[in-house]
């Protein structure tokens, strides 16, 4: 393999990081790397907001516990207490080494105010379903180019989109205005060696017709 397949074929998401602080120049670099991926005309909607201040953080982490109390109570009205909390207890094993995380980001997309876009749009609803795909889209990439990167620097990342689940108004939160939130991505030095992960051969996902 070259130097680009052994990269992407090595990535793995890491959870357990070393307590150093990667240097924010390398950090820079990985943000640079997600700012040069493609976006439709060019628009380049996707921003990266690192959380650094622990009260971001202690907001964030106090918006979801609240969040998840008030499915408790809908659950307990429905009669499924238990499997809520249940539910609640297997996201959370996997969500609370976020807020230990040495560089939290938070991944977020401009919404753009197109005049073709809304009930009086000659175009209809298709055309808000495609902006919107593209974001996501746009996102992806962006994403792919910073994780990419990170493993280049020796920089371990995780892509974190479970807490939106519980996290009610994440924008409010984080002061963002015309803005939506993707997912959050934590990063820093392994502290752990991922196991490997069966993949798809290329002849179950390649056709042509």
């Amino acid at each position: 393999m070259n130097n680009f397949d052994e990269l992407v074929s090595r990535r793995r998401s890491i959870r357990k990081y070393q307590p150093d602080i990667p240097p924010d120049d390398m950090i820079e670099r990985m943000v640079h790397a997600a700012l040069v991926a493609p976006s439709p005309s060019n628009t380049q909607p996707i921003r990266f907001i690192r959380l650094k201040s622990p009260r971001f953080r202690e907001q964030i982490k106090e918006g979801m516990a609240e969040e998840q109390q008030r499915l408790v109570k809908v659950a307990e009205e429905a009669g499924r207490p238990k499997w809520m909390k249940n539910r609640i207890k297997f996201y959370n094993r996997y969500m609370a080494f976020i807020f230990d995380a040495p560089v939290l980001m938070a991944v977020v997309t401009v919404r753009p105010q197109e005049l073709l876009v809304g009930p009086e749009s000659l175009f209809g609803p298709k055309l808000e379903e495609i902006r919107v795909m593209n974001l996501h889209m746009t996102a992806g990439l962006s994403v792919m180019n910073y994780l990419l990167k990170g493993e280049e620097l020796g920089i371990g990342s995780c892509i974190m989109s479970a807490p939106l689940i519980f996290l009610d108004q994440a924008e409010k939160i984080l002061g963002l205005e015309n803005m939506e939130l993707i997912c959050f991505i934590t990063s820093g030095y392994p502290a752990e060696t991922a196991k490997p992960i069966k993949r798809k051969t290329i002849d179950e996902i390649y056709f042509c017709k």
